[in-house]
């Protein structure tokens, strides 16, 4: 029996044409939510590569057309993002029945492919660049219930996933 909140939550984010792309929904799949993340244990080297996104060419930004998330460290990477934002991606993912890797991957993909007009931005004090785009929490008859701006850092020198976390605030 599919779970009420799960079919009155529809997730979308509204690319640049404002095009909105749903994200999966309970029970179905995409193929950004179908891309499993490679197993991360304590032990694997920080280099180990979880998952190697898509990145828009359109834009400006690193050299490259993907961005690699690696299992990294407290500072970076898949660890970085577990550890420090997991529980944020959790709170938002309890509403479409997923957990929170799955709404983070799918977040990543399609910030990284269609971000926000005006974006990248690049920050020359640490050579990143930052990606954005609305995320928004609709209800089953389509109306927008919340908004979240996720933000997807990225290296400068190789293209590779800093950080990924939701925030309400647009950047």
């Amino acid at each position: 029996m599919p779970c009420p909140v799960r079919s009155l939550v529809v997730l979308a984010f509204v690319a640049l044409s404002l095009f909105l792309v749903e994200a999966p929904s309970a029970g179905a799949t995409s193929a950004a939510s179908s891309q499993v993340w490679a197993a991360r244990g304590t032990s694997s080297p920080a280099e180990k590569l979880v998952r190697l996104f898509p990145r828009a060419s359109f834009v400006p930004g690193p050299a490259g057309t993907n961005s690699p998330l690696s299992c990294g460290t407290e500072a970076f990477g898949y660890r970085h993002i577990s550890n420090r934002h997991g529980s944020d991606w959790q709170n938002i993912a309890v509403y479409t029945g997923e957990n929170w890797r799955d709404l983070a991957d799918f977040a990543i993909e399609q910030i990284l492919t269609a971000p926000q007009p005006g974006y990248p931005r690049y920050n020359d004090k640490n050579d990143t660049w930052a990606f954005t785009a609305p995320l928004e929490i609709r209800d089953g008859d389509g109306r927008v219930r919340d908004v979240y701006h996720p933000v997807v850092v990225v290296a400068g020198s190789d293209g590779k996933v800093i950080t990924a976390y939701p925030t309400r605030d647009p950047a």
